[in-house]
């Protein structure tokens, strides 16, 4: 399961801060019998870190251990409260508590949906970078497939016009200025997409929280 909002946290508090509490957190981990051998202990002790996250937040927005694991059971994964019972997790995170609490009230701060988004919107830059990156994005669109390979018979047909029309002391100046405008239009239209990225959740984000809120 994806969980954007620690790379939203990392973007706006910094990643030394972010490795430097989930070390805390993991050096009081220590990983059940019933997962030993079958997961990546580096997964783990991020999903143990999520977890505890969120055990502690809903604490502290004052939520009883029989709600905190309704939560969790219906947030996460079913078996979550068991696994990590609330009650175990904040004795044995106990000197965490603080630090954790500290950054829920900085983001409580902050109006409801617009910390991510509407007043952070380099956020959601780094988000769609982060997406990229990891190849995240699948475009699976038969008509975009189509446009993709006229896009490559027109490169085919300019490069055997320049080799067959072009007098051969302009071919490599001209096949450079062809390179320069592709990249010019490639770094255009990758800061068009991020463009449309970020409206498209400022959007999307403005309508849910309109729904929610019946404004």
């Amino acid at each position: 399961m994806e969980n954007y909002y620690f790379t939203f946290w990392i973007a706006k508090y910094g990643k030394k801060e972010f490795t430097e509490l989930i070390n805390k957190v993991a050096g009081n981990a220590t990983i059940p019998k019933e997962l030993k051998g079958k997961v990546d202990k580096d997964e783990y002790l991020f999903h143990y870190f999520w977890i505890v996250y969120c055990i502690i937040s809903l604490k502290h927005f004052g939520l009883n251990l029989k709600q905190i694991s309704f939560m969790l059971e219906l947030c996460l994964s079913t078996g979550t409260s068991k696994l990590f019972p609330p009650a175990e997790v904040l004795e044995v995170q106990k000197d965490i508590i603080p630090d954790i609490v500290k950054y829920i009230e900085k983001d409580l701060s902050n109006k409801v949906g617009e910390w991510f988004f509407m007043e952070n919107p380099n956020l959601i830059d780094y988000l769609y970078d982060k997406k990229v990156e990891d190849m995240l994005f699948t475009l699976k669109d038969k008509e975009f497939d189509e446009l993709q390979k006229k896009i490559t018979t027109a490169d085919k047909e300019i490069n055997k016009f320049i080799e067959q029309r072009v007098h051969p002391k302009s071919r490599k100046l001209l096949r450079t200025l062809f390179v320069n405008y592709s990249n010019a239009v490639f770094i255009s239209t990758a800061r068009e997409n991020q463009l449309y990225y970020r409206y498209g959740v400022e959007d999307g984000t403005k309508f849910l929280i309109a729904s929610l809120y019946g404004k």
